[in-house]
């Protein structure tokens, strides 16, 4: 694939290149295409790049990866058996409620679910936050492990 804006299609030079890479996958025999940005759904990518945010180092993530971790198969779990009713956002902030977490901490383990593949949505929706709980579901139902004993 290659990812172009619209405007970079009417530089000569861009072409030619693309020319290039076509030809060159050709000869691979890998089919080569052009993505062209304003042809891509917008809140799929606003919501891809929302939840990718998860895992980036600077949110804290990677200096506790232990307790995310478990907080991921908590959440999973229950998202799994009874998520309730009310948005992402509600279901997160009583999910820090219930497990003593900072406030957004909830929020931080979906997005990360989200972005690995455990917990599942029509990415077409324009605000996940605000999407009802119910419209998640989780990709494979988890089990939860003892810890500790």
């Amino acid at each position: 694939f290659s990812c172009k804006t619209a405007s970079d299609l009417e530089n000569l030079r861009v072409m030619e290149k693309l020319e290039l890479e076509r030809i060159y996958f050709d000869g691979l025999g890998v089919p080569h295409r052009l993505v062209i940005d304003s042809e891509l759904p917008v809140s799929k990518v606003r919501n891809i790049a929302w939840f990718r945010g998860a895992v980036l180092d600077d949110n804290g993530w990677a200096e506790r990866p232990e307790s995310m971790a478990e907080h991921g198969r908590r959440m999973a779990y229950e998202l799994s058996r009874a998520p309730g009713r009310g948005s992402l956002a509600q279901f997160c902030a009583n999910f820090d409620a219930r497990i003593g977490a900072l406030p957004g901490t909830g929020l931080l383990v979906a997005r990360a679910l989200l972005w690995e593949g455990t917990l599942l949505t029509d990415l077409n929706q324009p605000d996940l936050p605000a999407t009802p709980v119910t419209m998640f579901r989780v990709a494979q139902p988890p089990t939860l492990h003892v810890v500790g004993a």
